[in-house]
């Protein structure tokens, strides 16, 4: 073994870095762990919106794959905005400058801890852009990996996506449907029929009318699909321990 090879190693290895090592160890790693390559694990993840939510889930996997390939994977998170849900108000100004905070916050925990590569986890329009511009300032070994598209809502045995609320939105300005007062406000029918436009806005993407979410059944898969990358891509960082 190497460790001159690791960036990790000026963090992690030898007598003066015995403090950093226990910092460290607070959190549960060993000495084993901190031996092997250490790969940050930018998450994305924010319980606001269905695009990242999910990616807690996957991150478990990616970071069971990262350590097969022989690498120690050390999490992390940055921000995100939705497009979706803060168009048309004072919070989509925020929309573009977060593609830039969420470059710089990786940047900076990756050249921070001097980690030997990166895995980043991304779902939506801005966290996808913010974390290639981040790789790409680090020259590091990385992965940016897409946790998927959002899984449609089904109501009344159709599928609904953001796409049909915004229509909706659009049919209601122009007078093709009606907002009546009704307690179901999950009711969603077609444009010439009777229109609950408030069951647009509280229509759960993802989940279906029992509340058992098509896109957390499709996690499973996703979860097994990253775990298998991070460990072909990453197994040649791994190659100093061998």
């Amino acid at each position: 073994m190497n460790e001159v090879k690791l960036n990790s190693a000026a963090l992690t290895q030898g007598p003066s870095r015995a403090p950093a090592r226990a910092m460290l160890k607070a959190v549960g790693f060993t000495d084993e762990d901190l031996r092997r390559p250490l790969i940050g694990v930018a998450n994305t993840w924010i319980e606001i919106g269905p695009c990242n939510h999910h990616l807690r889930e996957l991150a478990a996997s990616v970071k069971q794959g990262i350590r097969a390939a022989g690498g120690t994977p050390m999490e992390f998170n940055t921000v995100s905005i939705s497009d979706g849900i803060t168009m048309g108000t004072e919070g989509m100004r925020t929309s573009l400058v977060s593609r830039e905070v969420i470059a710089d916050s990786i940047e900076l925990v990756a050249r921070g801890n001097q980690f030997d590569g990166i895995v980043a986890l991304v779902g939506c329009d801005k966290t996808i852009p913010g974390a290639i511009m981040a790789l790409a300032r680090l020259n590091l070994p990385g992965l940016v990996l897409y946790g998927g598209s959002i899984a449609p809502g089904s109501f009344h045995g159709k599928d609904v996506t953001i796409q049909d609320v915004f229509e909706a939105v659009g049919a209601h300005d122009r007078g093709l449907v009606e907002v009546a007062p009704v307690e179901d406000h999950r009711r969603l029918q077609h444009a010439r029929e009777l229109f609950e436009i408030r069951a647009a806005e509280r229509l759960p993407l993802g989940h279906d009318d029992e509340g058992v979410g098509p896109a957390r059944r499709l996690h499973g898969a996703r979860g097994e699909r990253h775990r298998l990358v991070a460990v072909e891509d990453l197994a040649r960082l791994a190659e100093p321990l061998k």
